[in-house]
C-alpha cells in the first residue's frame, strides 16, 4: 500500500490518481496471485488494511468531488463502490478468471468502469485506462515473494525447500 500511495501522490489530477492506484493494486494481484487472494479475502474484515486502502482513496475522492471531477453525493458510497470493484477484480485476477477478457483488458475495463461510475467522461476514462501498469517488485526474501514461490511450487506439484 505504501508503494501505491507513493505513486499516487505524484498525480496532480484526482481521476489520474484513482486510475493509477487501481491499476497498481490490480497489477500486483495479477502478478502475485497469493497477494491478490489475501487482499481480496481480508479487505472487508481487516480493519487496519481497510483503513490503509481507503484513507488515500477517500482523500482523492474528496478532492475530486470538490473539484467537480467526480460526481457523487457521498464520499463513503463512492469509496465503497471503488473498494468493492477492486476487491472483486483482485480475486478474479488472482484466480485467473478474467475470460473472455485477457487480464490486461480486464484491468482496463475495471478502471474505466470505476471512473465512469464516479462520473468521469467516457473519453477521459478511456484515456486513463492506457496508464502503464506499475507492478511492485518484492524482494526475493519478502513474505509476498516467498509465499508466491511456495504457491507456484505447489501448483507445479513440487515443493519448495
Amino acid at each position: 500500500m505504501a508503494y501505491t500511495e507513493e505513486l499516487v501522490a505524484r498525480c496532480s489530477a484526482a481521476d489520474a490518481a484513482v486510475a493509477l492506484g487501481v491499476i497498481t493494486v490490480l497489477s500486483a494481484a495479477q502478478h502475485y496471485p497469493v497477494l491478490g487472494h489475501f487482499m481480496s479475502a481480508r479487505s472487508l474484515n481487516a480493519e487496519m488494511l481497510m483503513r490503509e486502502i481507503s484513507g488515500g482513496l477517500t482523500r482523492e475522492l474528496t478532492d475530486g468531488m470538490a473539484a467537480g471531477v467526480f460526481h457523487s453525493d457521498d464520499v463513503g458510497l463512492a469509496t465503497d463502490m471503488v473498494l468493492g470493484m477492486v476487491r472483486v477484480a483482485m480475486l478474479r485476477l488472482a484466480s485467473r478468471q478474467t475470460e473472455p477478457l485477457s487480464p490486461d483488458e480486464y484491468i482496463s475495463g475495471a478502471i474505466a468502469a470505476i471512473l465512469r461510475c464516479l462520473g468521469v467522461a467516457r473519453s477521459r476514462a478511456l484515456e486513463l485506462t492506457s496508464t502503464a501498469p506499475v507492478t511492485p517488485v518484492f524482494a526475493e526474501n519478502s513474505i509476498v515473494a516467498r509465499a508466491q514461490a511456495r504457491r507456484d511450487a505447489h501448483e507445479k506439484g513440487g515443493h519448495l525447500t
